[in-house]
């Protein structure tokens, strides 16, 4: 079969909306939502057959920042090809176009694997600067403290955590308010939460999920000294068991350090690029 490799156009989207359904399973309305979130503004590579798009690899826009410099970067999103042509190669074709690209542009290129195979494999198809992230387990005999929850808004998401990680993160990505705002949607809609803490007259954001007795804060903005009394109430009204946070790797927390949790290409993608903010 003969293939070919470019960019998605706004004609695509039926055939991507139904290529998304085969290979992920999502019902309509998740896969509109992104369409109609996201997609305008992002871009997407695909490999076709007879015209059609059989492959597929999400570009959502995103800033590389390091310091006080920053970079456009495209985080990689919803990676699949149809059952039927998996088996020639597509995902790699489609990389070598998206790192063509990216060395004519000076764009960066971050995405988190599922696992640690498909990470192995994108290792070896080119992506090579590792983005390790710290799991640390969560104390949850902390005395609980007493805060406010309020519904945590993307504006005022995008603020608290650009100021959180500009003071705490030197090296990180970065997302405008819309694609926030997409994110958040895409964490409720996988059972998640996501909070504005109020504590000691101070603001702080916190995202997360609580599935099989687990409660995962997998964002915040909290300090450390706080994750576990905060960790402790979440869990009680949750009636989870256990609880962790992802930080940056090397965190004074106690936990482990995941070197495969996120891989990136590019001639401006440094080593530990915190990418903490990741979609399923």
């Amino acid at each position: 079969m003969q293939y070919q490799i470019g960019w998605a156009g706004p004609g695509d989207i039926p055939a991507l909306k139904a290529l998304w359904r085969v290979c992920f399973g999502d019902p309509p309305a998740y896969i509109d939502g992104y369409f109609r979130a996201v997609f305008p503004r992002a871009r997407a590579v695909v490999a076709r057959c007879g015209g059609a798009p059989v492959g597929v690899i999400h570009l959502l826009p995103a800033m590389l920042r390091q310091g006080s410099t920053a970079s456009p970067a495209y985080y990689g999103y919803a990676i699949g090809v149809l059952p039927a042509h998996r088996q020639n190669n597509l995902c790699a074709r489609m990389h070598r176009f998206l790192y063509e690209h990216c060395d004519a542009t000076g764009r960066g290129y971050l995405l988190h694997p599922a696992n640690q195979r498909l990470a192995s494999y994108y290792a070896r198809i080119g992506l090579a600067q590792p983005c390790a992230i710290r799991r640390a387990a969560l104390e949850l005999a902390a005395p609980p403290l007493d805060f406010t929850c309020e519904p945590l808004t993307p504006a005022c998401f995008a603020v608290l955590r650009s100021a959180w990680l500009q003071a705490n993160v030197p090296a990180h990505i970065a997302y405008d308010e819309a694609t926030l705002a997409y994110i958040l949607a895409e964490n409720a809609g996988n059972g998640g939460f996501a909070y504005r803490i109020i504590l000691d007259g101070k603001d702080y954001a916190l995202l997360g999920r609580c599935q099989g007795g687990t409660l995962a804060l997998l964002e915040t903005t909290l300090p450390g000294e706080l994750l576990s009394p905060v960790a402790a109430r979440l869990a009680h009204d949750r009636h989870a068991a256990r609880a962790y946070a992802l930080c940056p790797a090397g965190s004074a927390l106690p936990g482990e350090d995941i070197a495969w949790w996120g891989l990136g290409y590019g001639p401006g993608t440094p080593k530990n690029v915190y990418l903490n903010l990741v979609m399923d």
